[in-house]
């Protein structure tokens, strides 16, 4: 079977519902005269020849069938408007169920027959939920690896040090102790000593190794919390803290307790550890696509009222599929939807989420998108128009490019971390991506469509005159024969 991910959906996907589930958006998304919709570059099962749709109505042996979702249909005519509805973009042309079976069983193929390969490793797994999740291991793997060497953060070790020391001076001091803990922080911030050196030293390689991890099996923006853990695990080490600890009492002006001194020499590990996850996402980042290193990306008015009404849309759809489904993935969506994707008065009541009236409405209690679901889905936006200047991408296509941005995937892993785990997270932005873009294409196809007939037209009224001059011509050309 295919590796594409978007291949096929579930049924519980918003997009594979009825296209009147989704309110039809204003139009704003595409490039003005943009290409053709792209072809589908793979199918389910295996392709055959299209059927010619040589009569209205297929025989029980000559059924059509649907080679994105396996459904079939007696005319064409259905056929016709299933593609439309349900795969929009998409050539419409049949493929053929496998030979061996039966056209009265081909619209309920067996699941056990069907399985989905991976294009990179060659594995083969059972369902489309499956195969995201292969393939999103292989995504966090490609980031993983991506990671600079623990030996690079040498470079900027010293600045890096000299920033945390002025911040730890910078922070609320109490106590009879807070002038000793300044006298000592300006002593280390000027110190050359090699115990101060090797003890820096000693905990930036640490904490390299562990930030730095390519065997890791997250994203790089999810391994802060279990990066924290193993230093606190390392700092729990009797000997090793002792050892340190003494260190830092000896490098004291005056002589300071060894309670500070542990205070201090955690504060400072912390500070450090963020700073070189900062550093490794820095570095991350200078690897993101071309396409965010380009000029920046505005919508007009017009289009930015598109672009919410838009996304209104679809947070209802989702919202609405979830309410009633014993899904749990499903079930995940619908609160966080209703919780980190919108603003307004909480907590919001299910029917008021799916009133539209009381979205965008401009009233005190208007529900709208939230700051962090506009910036991630105008990032998506941004990717699907300059993907257009060239052919409509695919949500594959999109959310490739996303995988590629770690500012992005911050953002999303923002909004959902709360409510799913990262594979869960992973299936809902290919879901919700699928909707988005599939709702992208169609507007841009039909306004294709508009455009493509709006020169037909004028094409047809410049021909008028001509064509009346002509007709005159003839005309006389006859009353002068009859003379």
């Amino acid at each position: 079977m295919s590796g594409d991910l978007f291949a096929e959906l579930n049924e519980d996907s918003p997009s594979e519902t009825q296209q009147s589930d989704i309110d039809t958006p204003i139009e704003f998304s595409g490039v003005s005269g943009g290409p053709s919709p792209p072809k589908p570059s793979h199918s389910l099962l295996p392709q055959a020849q299209p059927l010619a749709p040589t009569t209205a109505t297929a025989s029980k042996d000559e059924l059509i069938f649907c080679k994105f979702c396996k459904k079939t249909y007696k005319t064409w005519r259905n056929f016709e408007k299933h593609m439309m509805t349900k795969h929009p973009g998409q050539k419409v042309e049949a493929g053929q169920p496998p030979s061996e079976l039966s056209a009265a069983s081909s619209s309920k193929t067996s699941t056990d027959s069907v399985s989905f390969l991976c294009q990179k490793c060659s594995k083969s797994v059972k369902s489309s939920a499956a195969l995201i999740r292969h393939m999103a291991g292989h995504k966090v793997q490609e980031l993983n690896q991506k990671k600079p060497e623990p030996a690079e953060f040498l470079i900027v070790q010293g600045d890096v040090t000299r920033k945390i020391i002025e911040e730890m001076l910078k922070e609320p001091n109490y106590g009879e102790r807070s002038k000793l803990k300044i006298e000592f922080l300006q002593a280390l911030l000027t110190s050359e000593s090699l115990e101060w050196l090797d003890l820096v030293n000693e905990l930036s390689t640490f904490i390299c190794s562990v930030a730095c991890d390519r065997e890791s099996k997250q994203l790089p923006i999810n391994q802060y919390e279990k990066s924290q853990a193993k230093l606190n695990t390392y700092l729990n080490d009797a000997t090793l803290y002792d050892r340190l600890t003494e260190t830092l009492v000896s490098l004291a002006p005056q002589e300071i307790s060894t309670e500070l001194a542990g205070r201090l020499l955690s504060r400072f590990a912390f500070k450090l550890m963020d700073e070189v996850q900062n550093w490794v996402a820095n570095t991350l980042r200078q690897n993101e696509d071309e396409i965010f290193e380009q000029e920046e990306f505005n919508m007009n008015p017009v289009e930015e009222k598109a672009f919410i009404i838009n996304l209104g849309n679809i947070f209802r759809a989702f919202f609405k599929k979830g309410l009633h489904s014993s899904s749990g993935q499903l079930q995940s969506q619908s609160a966080c939807l209703k919780d980190t994707f919108i603003v307004g008065t909480k907590p919001v009541s299910s029917m008021a989420y799916l009133n539209k009236k009381n979205w965008s409405s401009g009233e005190q209690n208007s529900i709208v998108p939230s700051d962090n679901a506009i910036t991630f889905f105008k990032s998506v936006e941004k990717i699907y128009r300059t993907s257009a200047a060239t052919s409509l991408p695919t949500a594959q296509d999109v959310i490739q490019k996303i995988l590629l941005c770690i500012d992005t995937l911050n953002v999303w892993y923002f909004l959902t971390n709360d409510y799913f785990s990262e594979e869960g997270s992973f299936l809902f932005m290919r879901d919700i991506l699928l909707t988005y873009v599939n709702s992208s294409t169609r507007q841009e196809t039909q306004k294709n469509n508009r455009m493509r007939e709006k020169d037909v037209r004028a094409s047809t009224v410049a021909l008028r005159p001509s064509l009346n001059t002509n007709f005159i011509d003839k005309n006389d050309d006859c009353v002068e024969k009859v003379g």
